[in-house]
């Protein structure tokens, strides 16, 4: 979902009220995004908005030749269609996030028309699939260049980084990953 969906679905959802507050401008704020999750969960309710969301975890390990974890949990209308930890060779720690969202890109496969959200909480994976990592490690680039394929044959696929300040959404994604 571009920013200006984000801004017609935050201005629609406010629509009722006359104290509308003010567009929050290129960055996304506290208040617009709580807004923005209360107008696509009405919409969920109504049954107009059908978008699936998934949370992605991987666990990498500092020591080579151990395995790595990957957990994620997808979720259509409120109901879970696939949970699922998978356990993979070692890789470095760099990749491990990138490889997570190939391996759950394969999963979504059969959604690439819908709406999807993947929820992460790795500051480093979402800078890299933002594009504001400078990275020059030849191997990260590498996994970088194929993800951004794999991203680009969804329809509408965006991606959320839940941290520390957001206690609720950090919250669902630690109890959907069994966290």
């Amino acid at each position: 979902m571009d920013k200006s969906n984000h801004e017609e679905l935050y201005h629609q959802s406010f629509a009722i009220d006359d104290e509308r507050p003010k567009s929050p401008g290129p960055i996304l704020t506290e208040q617009y995004f709580e807004a923005l999750l209360q107008h696509i969960h009405i919409l969920m309710i109504k049954g107009e908005f059908k978008m699936i969301k998934a949370f992605l975890a991987a666990f990498p390990t500092l020591y080579e030749g151990e395995d790595i974890e990957l957990r994620y949990c997808i979720i259509q209308e409120d109901l879970s269609i696939k949970k699922e930890s998978i356990v993979t060779d070692y890789m470095k720690p760099s990749v491990v996030g990138m490889h997570a969202v190939l391996t759950l890109l394969t999963k979504l496969e059969n959604h690439r028309e819908e709406e999807v959200i993947i929820i992460i909480n790795d500051a480093p994976l979402h800078e890299l699939i933002r594009g504001t990592n400078k990275t020059q490690k030849g191997d990260v680039l590498k996994i970088a260049s194929k993800m951004k394929k794999e991203l680009a044959k969804f329809r509408n696929l965006s991606f959320m980084n839940v941290t520390n300040k957001d206690k609720i959404m950090l919250s669902q994604w630690k109890e959907n990953l069994g966290i």
